[in-house]
């Protein structure tokens, strides 16, 4: 999804939007972000919006410090690198979203100001780098 730990573990149920009938969205205001410019986030699964407008709604979804020790407890029993956390799933949208969007696209959903920022964001390989040559 591409948001920042605080952005997510700041909303409130009003701002998951389940209206449309393509997806569901996040809408983050000009004040819950870093930016101060508010952007939208699409949401393609209407089972996962639902629930997480519910448990925002109900005040049940896990706080990010619990969030954060139980990501840390999972990554160690799956024998994951131990410099792994929470940001680093920022990094892993922004490495997946830039393999099949255009750079502006990936800017826009991470929420960035600046392409400079996305660009740090982004990891690729030289399978990557040979398989878009390859598709030339």
């Amino acid at each position: 999804m591409g948001t920042r730990a605080s952005e997510f573990f700041d909303l409130d149920a009003a701002q998951v939007d389940i209206a449309d009938n393509r997806c569901a969205w996040i809408r983050l205001r000009g004040i819950d972000v870093k930016t101060g410019k508010g952007r939208s986030i699409p949401l393609h699964d209407f089972e996962l919006a639902r629930w997480l407008k519910a448990a925002l709604a109900a005040g049940t979804l896990m706080d990010h410090q619990s969030f954060y020790r139980a990501f840390k407890a999972a990554c160690l029993k799956l024998g994951l690198a131990s410099k792994l956390n929470v940001h680093s799933l920022r990094h892993t949208f922004g490495t997946r979203m830039a393999k099949v969007a255009k750079p502006a696209l990936v800017q826009t959903l991470m929420g960035h100001g600046s392409y400079k920022t996305t660009q740090k964001y982004v990891h690729l390989t030289d399978d990557d780098l040979a398989a878009a040559t390859a598709a030339l």
